[in-house]
């Protein structure tokens, strides 16, 4: 799985935005290609590249804050970190479009991957205490679940939750 091991090692979150919505448009295939369909340990290990990535941005986001709260913040600084915070935003919005494609092919099929790595990390970012744009996220993917899973029933359980 090489586009795995590039995304896991892009180091610019720019081009890790572009990387991120190719890949979502390739899980998307597997909704009108069989062949295209990934194995289950496929779906493992995408799903676990998405929780690191997921962690990372959060962690960068914290990190921003935290120079943000420093006094010796000048504009130009400080104009510096909304820039990175949009582009973050960006990395994040493109990882919750992935997963999104992942329950869009394989619907209730993806609870137990979304539920054993994901759901920790969106229940983070659920949270009062989280800024507003990872709520939104978390609860974009909670869409998601709700509306490719609620067929089979597999969504009931995380409507209580919202």
């Amino acid at each position: 799985e090489p586009i795995l091991e590039q995304l896991k090692a892009e180091p610019d979150v720019e081009t890790l935005a572009c990387q991120l919505e190719a890949f979502g448009e390739l899980l998307a295939h597997g909704g009108s290609c069989e062949h295209a369909k990934l194995s289950a340990d496929q779906i493992q290990k995408s799903t676990e590249v998405l929780q690191m990535l997921m962690r990372e941005s959060n962690e960068r986001r914290d990190e921003r804050e935290g120079r943000r709260g420093d006094e010796d913040v000048d504009d130009e600084e400080e104009e510096q970190l909304e820039g990175e915070a949009e582009r973050e935003e960006i990395v994040m919005q493109s990882l919750v479009e992935a997963a999104g494609k992942l329950f869009e092919v394989y619907q209730s099929g993806y609870l137990p991957y979304f539920d054993s790595l994901l759901m920790p990390t969106v229940s983070e970012m659920l949270q009062p205490t989280a800024i507003a744009s990872s709520r939104a996220a978390a609860l974009c993917l909670f869409d998601d679940v709700i509306e490719h899973c609620s067929a089979d029933g597999g969504s009931s359980r995380y409507i209580a939750g919202i």
